[in-house]
C-alpha cells in the first residue's frame, strides 16, 4: 500500500482527466445520468429502509448486557428493567422492545 502513495497523485489526475472525458463526450446526457444517478440512489435508500428490520437496542445502560432490557408494563411505552442486573428506570424509552 505504501507504493501507492506515490501513485496517488498521478491517479487524482487520471480520475479528474476521466472525468472531464466523459463529461464533454456525453454533455447533452450529461444532466440524465446524474439525475438518474440521484434517483437511483433516493430510490435504493427508500428500498433498503423499507425492507430491513428494525431492531431493538436492549443494552442496559449500568451493566451493559446487550440482552437485558425488557418493558415491565406492557402497556406503557415508557419504563425499562434489567433481567440481569435490576436496573429499573420508569422515564427511558427504547423503542422495538415488545416488537422483537
Amino acid at each position: 500500500m505504501r507504493v501507492l502513495r506515490h501513485f496517488l497523485p498521478l491517479i487524482w489526475i487520471l480520475l479528474v482527466g476521466g472525468s472531464l472525458l466523459l463529461a464533454f463526450t456525453f454533455k447533452e446526457y450529461l444532466p440524465w445520468i446524474v439525475g438518474g444517478g440521484i434517483g437511483l440512489i433516493a430510490l435504493l435508500w427508500i428500498l433498503g429502509c423499507t425492507f430491513t428490520s428494525a431492531v431493538a437496542d436492549r443494552t442496559c445502560p449500568k451493566c451493559g448486557d446487550k440482552e437485558g432490557l425488557i418493558r415491565p408494563d406492557k402497556e406503557k411505552m415508557l419504563g425499562v428493567e434489567c433481567t440481569k442486573c435490576g436496573y429499573k428506570d420508569e422515564d427511558l424509552y427504547r423503542a422495538y422492545l415488545d416488537e422483537v
